[in-house]
């Protein structure tokens, strides 16, 4: 999973990100990498706010 804050991009696992919920360096406005990505087309979306990507589903936001 990639997180990213106005100063870097991170590749984090699951437990790594799940505990920068819960802490609160992630946010609703955190912008994820969304890895489901599947056509160029969809390039446009593939940075977009932790509230809206699949992944605050998983972390149960």
């Amino acid at each position: 999973m990639h997180a990213f804050d106005s100063q870097t991009i991170q590749a984090v696992d699951h437990q790594t990100m799940q505990a920068a919920v819960q802490n609160g360096r992630i946010t609703l406005t955190t912008l994820v990498a969304d890895t489901l990505v599947s056509k160029v087309g969809d390039l446009d979306r593939l940075w977009l706010p932790f509230g809206e990507s699949w992944h605050r589903r998983l972390f149960g936001l």
